[in-house]
């Protein structure tokens, strides 16, 4: 069995040539034998179609690409999950009759996490993902995807609204405006991430929906870990962790110029029976279900809304400079998991991929 380090040193040097073949869309680190960590790693390889899996399946992908025999010794599961789309800035309505244990898509206040938000001029509508505080100032923020807070993935006052405007909201429903974005590019990106300054007379709750006051974020987590969140459209719901340092095509139809966009080393979250992710969930915040810490932020679904793409929140909270906001006076808790090389974990930003994505961070005023 080989180690995962060495599997995601295998997956790095094989991801390009593997993306570029026809109808591959995903290729990241998930367990040899599904819904088993103890399985040792396996490459994911996600598919557009089950013609594309026809084409693919029972091919020596490895052996077309090298003549290293290790390399040929990380099995290889191919998944068909169909086309990753970033939740449409632009959306219908909610799907008719689809269940709902709050309703996610109304105006509330004070602001609350998990709840419909968006800008109004170009409209569009996502999920209010979480209330951040930066430690040194105390200024709260409520964080989200740069793809639904901004119009055009450019520097504009860009006004959010809670609820968003596929949801009725409008002017008289503002709650602040853009302040920092990190741009997104058609390849290499890490995070589809933006923070918004809330207005004087904006204010929020802590209290996360179904679960009440979070107690921090993990620094990483794992292939395997149950996960829960709630979002503006499929609401409260819960999937798994099926794969880590997934390097995966996005298609963002056109938002900011872009389409087909790539990016790297991030997580896919699954529910083989129900949605958990659909357009107007970009933003939501995916919990460890066992004690409620933040994992990681969606931005992306496949179509059929059975499987989750997101990064870090660890990522986020480096970068922006910002913990989660909690409400009492203590600072929020950050858990490690160590530095064991040969776990399943969604890993952390280098050094030098922190100093390439602050030169990409913009900050408004």
């Amino acid at each position: 069995m080989l180690k995962n380090s060495r599997a995601i040193e295998i997956k790095n040097r094989h991801s390009r040539q593997l993306l570029a073949l026809p109808g591959v869309v995903g290729v990241g680190i998930g367990a040899a034998h599904p819904g088993d960590p103890r399985s040792g790693p396996a490459l994911i390889v996600y598919v557009v179609d089950e013609a594309a899996a026809a084409k693919l399946q029972g091919a020596s992908l490895f052996g077309a690409l090298t003549a290293d025999a290790e390399d040929q010794e990380l099995p290889i599961r191919l998944d068909v999950s169909g086309k990753f789309h970033a939740g449409e800035a632009v959306m219908p309505p909610l799907r008719a009759g689809a269940p709902m244990i709050a309703p996610y898509d109304e105006r509330v206040r004070p602001v609350q996490e998990g709840y419909s938000a968006g800008r109004i001029d170009p409209k569009g509508t996502g999920t209010g993902g979480l209330v951040v505080i930066d430690p040194k100032t105390k200024q709260l923020y409520l964080a989200g995807n740069c793809h639904v807070l901004n119009g055009n993935n450019d520097n504009k006052a860009y006004v959010t609204v809670q609820p968003g405007p596929d949801d009725g909201g409008t002017e008289a429903d503002r709650i602040g405006v853009l302040h920092r974005y990190l741009t997104i590019q058609p390849d290499g990106n890490k995070m589809d991430a933006g923070i918004v300054m809330p207005d004087k007379t904006t204010t929020f709750s802590l209290d996360y929906p179904t679960v009440g006051a979070l107690p921090g974020f993990y620094n990483e987590y794992s292939v395997g870990w149950s996960m829960i969140k709630v979002g503006r459209t499929t609401g409260a719901v819960s999937g798994t962790v099926e794969s880590v340092h997934t390097d995966i095509t996005i298609d963002y139809g056109g938002w900011g110029g872009l389409n087909k966009v790539g990016f790297l080393d991030q997580t896919v979250v699954s529910n083989g029976s129900s949605d958990i992710q659909l357009g107007g969930d970009s933003g939501s915040i995916w919990l460890r279900k066992d004690d409620k810490y933040v994992c990681m932020f969606s931005f992306a679904n496949t179509g059929t809304g059975k499987k989750s793409v997101g990064f870090p929140f660890a990522w986020f909270a480096a970068m922006f400079g910002v913990n989660v906001a909690i409400a009492s006076t203590d600072r929020a808790r950050e858990i490690s998991l160590g530095d064991d090389g040969d776990a399943m974990t969604s890993g952390r930003l280098s050094e030098e991929e922190k100093r390439s994505l602050q030169k990409r961070i913009v900050t408004r005023g």
